[in-house]
C-alpha cells in the first residue's frame, strides 16, 4: 500500500512539475515578443521611405493639391520591420497670371503652324496692306512652294519654311514676298542674284549683296523690307515702290516705280493663280 501511494504521489508531482514548466514558457515567450515588438512612434532618423507616389487629386485655379504616398520601415536591423502608409497633403500654389499667359503662348505657336485657311479665299489687291500675312498654315505653304510651277531651280521649294518663318516673324504678306522675289530675280533663276544669294536686288553702291548662303539672303531681305520700307516708308505697293525702285531723272518719260509695282503685283497674281492648279 504504501509502495502504491509513492507512485501516486510521484505521478502527482510529475504533473504539477510539467505544470510549471508551461507556464514558465509562456512567460518567457511573452516577454521576448514584448521585447522584440516595434513600437508606433519612430523616431524620424529610424525610418527609411522606401518608395514615394504622387497623385494630383485637385487643382484649382491659384493651387495645385498633391497627395503623395510613403511606405516607411525601420532602418534599425534588430528590431521587427514594420510598413505603414503615410498620407501627405502638398499644395502648391501657382503664379494664377503667368500659368495662363503660358497656356495662352503654347495655344497660340501651336495655332500659328496648324490652323488652316481656305485657299480659295485668298485675297490680293494693288492696294493691298503687306504689313500682314495671309494666315494660311506653315504646312498649306510649304505645300504650294513644292508645287510651285515657278520655281525653276528650286529656290522656293528648298527654302518654304524658312521663308515662312521670315513672313510670321517681320509680319510680312506671304503673297508679297514670293512675287518681290519672283520679280527681282527671275523666280530665283537669274545668274547674279543665284551666284550672291541675294534674291530681292538689296544693293551697296550700286552692286547686289553678296550673301554666303540663301538663309543669310532672303533672312536680310526680310529684316531690310520690316525695318526700312514698313518701318519708314509704308505697307503698300505703291508707297513702297517709290522707294525700292524710284524714277530716275534721266528717264523722266518712264515711271520705273509704277512698272515695279506693276511687275510685283503681276507675280502676286501668278502666285495666287498657280495655288487653284495644285
Amino acid at each position: 500500500m504504501c509502495k502504491r501511494n509513492r507512485i501516486v504521489l510521484l505521478e502527482i508531482a510529475g504533473v504539477v512539475i510539467s505544470i510549471i514548466l508551461l507556464i514558465s514558457l509562456i512567460y518567457i515567450a511573452q516577454r521576448f515578443f514584448s521585447a522584440t515588438a516595434q513600437p508606433i512612434n519612430h523616431k524620424l532618423s529610424d525610418v527609411n521611405i522606401e518608395s514615394t507616389t504622387y497623385e494630383v487629386t485637385e487643382t484649382t485655379q491659384s493651387s495645385v493639391s498633391i497627395t503623395t504616398t510613403s511606405i516607411i520601415t525601420s532602418t534599425n536591423a534588430t528590431e521587427q520591420t514594420i510598413a505603414t502608409d503615410a498620407e501627405t497633403t502638398i499644395i502648391v500654389e501657382v503664379d494664377e497670371e503667368t500659368f495662363e499667359e503660358t497656356v495662352e503662348d503654347t495655344i497660340e505657336e501651336t495655332n500659328d503652324e496648324s490652323i488652316e485657311i481656305d485657299l480659295s479665299n485668298l485675297y490680293i489687291s494693288a492696294d493691298l496692306n503687306v504689313n500682314e500675312t495671309t494666315g494660311m498654315s506653315k504646312e498649306q505653304f510649304v505645300y504650294l512652294m513644292n508645287n510651285f510651277s515657278y520655281d525653276y531651280n528650286g529656290l522656293f521649294s528648298r527654302n518654304s519654311g524658312l521663308i515662312w518663318d521670315l513672313c510670321q516673324e517681320y509680319n510680312i504678306n506671304e503673297v508679297f514676298f514670293v512675287g518681290l522675289i519672283g520679280a527681282e530675280s527671275l523666280w530665283g533663276s537669274h545668274e547674279a542674284h543665284i551666284a550672291t544669294c541675294n534674291y530681292t536686288s538689296i544693293k551697296s553702291e550700286g552692286y547686289l549683296v553678296e550673301y554666303s548662303s540663301e538663309y543669310e539672303g532672303l533672312t536680310a531681305s526680310a529684316q531690310l523690307i520690316c525695318n526700312k520700307y514698313f518701318s519708314d516708308i509704308g505697307t503698300t505697293l505703291d508707297s513702297i515702290s517709290k522707294i525700292y525702285c524710284p524714277d530716275n531723272p534721266e528717264t523722266f518719260d518712264i515711271d520705273e516705280s509704277l512698272e515695279w509695282k506693276e511687275l510685283v503685283f503681276e507675280c502676286m497674281k501668278l502666285f495666287v493663280s498657280d495655288r487653284k492648279n495644285t
